[in-house]
């Protein structure tokens, strides 16, 4: 049982000064590292491996669009097929491996309404066919997610896409991340799409709930849990009488979003990658990834060039499936709070003299004033 015995007020600046009761014995943050170092040269826990993209041969993409095999509803009265990928720009071109699954990636995203987005080839777990998947740019997260269902509105638009169980199990893995976020650069040129919402759409289902979807077969239902005060506990005789019970979002106090267990935090003094994702709303995001003090997870976090930090997702080292998704995902309520949030959910802690049309600041009233978030800003 872990238990904090001392805390100096200030102390993100010095990780140090915390101090960690283990059974009879006195940890700090340094005699955790070793330990972790040990356990992993022992093989008690296991690195997390960093898988790279590379480039296919013009055979072996004529081979994958050979075997694809479209899952998705039909859009417009048609099926998405091979020639309407590679028509529209979404030829594969890139593979990795990840975990036991190849995955591959177009040569360029493209532009749907007012985001960037890519077809993900996913292999099968026959190994025999090929599935292509829709991710997309969050413009308030900067995470590429998958896309698992959407509705449409009376003229037959995708109007709303399908945030599946939550939206931190849509997340893509690392490696994804990190080379979509390389082709879809400020300078890089988009795919030239004539048929851009059967290529958006005619990937995943209208929402209709059902279970057989691959995603909801695939991916648990309920987040790896991670003890800590990252929600509030609903208080109803403290609610402001003039807020309904459908009025402003409420949201943890900042200043008491902590993890229970230190061994669940991120470690900011071991970096496992690094890279720059352009976002439409944010411009140039940093996005930095550490893994916890334990080795099990991974943590996201961004910085714009307005120098707001913000921690993006968390990932496991679960398989993968057949969408590309991690089979279990990390949920930490308040924690993952972006720097610009819809105004609809900002609570009262949006800050109004910044907004970005329909987004306004979290920054200013919320995330700087998480401890954790001013431990990862005096990291840096």
């Amino acid at each position: 049982m872990r238990e904090k015995i001392y805390k100096n007020p200030d102390w993100y600046k010095n990780p140090d000064l915390i101090k960690v009761k283990v059974g009879d014995r006195i940890e700090t943050s340094e005699s955790r590292r070793i330990k972790r170092q040990e356990k992993l040269k022992s093989g008690e826990i296991e690195q997390y491996k960093l898988e790279d993209f590379v480039e296919l041969s013009a055979g072996e993409a004529e081979e994958i669009l050979k075997h694809l095999e479209s899952h998705g509803d039909k859009f417009g009265g048609r099926v998405l097929s091979a020639e309407d990928l590679e028509g529209n720009g979404q030829r594969p071109k890139y593979v990795a491996t990840i975990g036991e699954r190849k995955i591959y990636l177009p040569e360029e995203p493209y532009q749907f309404e007012e985001r960037r987005c890519a077809t993900v080839y996913v292999e099968s777990d026959d190994k025999k066919r090929i599935v292509p998947r829709t991710y997309y740019l969050s413009n308030s997260a900067a995470s590429w997610r998958y896309l698992p269902e959407y509705t449409l509105n009376v003229r037959g638009e995708v109007s709303h896409f399908g945030k599946g169980y939550e939206e931190q199990s849509l997340n893509a893995p690392l490696a994804v991340q990190k080379k979509l976020a390389s082709l879809s650069g400020k300078d890089n040129p988009l795919a030239k799409s004539q048929n851009s919402d059967l290529i958006f759409a005619g990937t995943a289902r209208k929402i209709n709930y059902d279970s057989d979807a691959s995603y909801f077969r695939s991916v648990e239902s309920s987040p790896i849990v991670i003890e800590g005060d990252f929600r509030r506990q609903e208080d109803l005789s403290d609610r402001d009488p003039n807020q309904t019970l459908y009025g402003l979002r409420t949201m943890q106090k900042p200043e008491d979003i902590a993890f229970r267990h230190d061994s669940d935090e991120p470690d900011f003094d071991h970096l496992v990658d690094s890279w720059m994702q352009y976002s439409d709303l944010y411009g140039e995001v940093k996005v930095r990834v550490f893994e916890s003090n334990d080795g099990q997870n991974r943590y996201f976090f961004g910085t714009d060039k307005l120098g707001r930090s913000w921690p993006i997702s968390g990932e496991t080292s679960a398989k993968v499936g057949t969408n590309g998704l991690r089979q279990t995902w990390l949920s930490l309520g308040d924690f993952f709070t972006p720097a610009y949030e819809y105004d609809t959910q900002a609570g009262s802690y949006g800050n109004n003299s910044l907004h970005r049309g329909k987004y306004v600041d979290m920054y200013k009233n919320y995330l700087s004033k998480i401890p954790l978030i001013q431990k990862f800003e005096n990291s840096k």
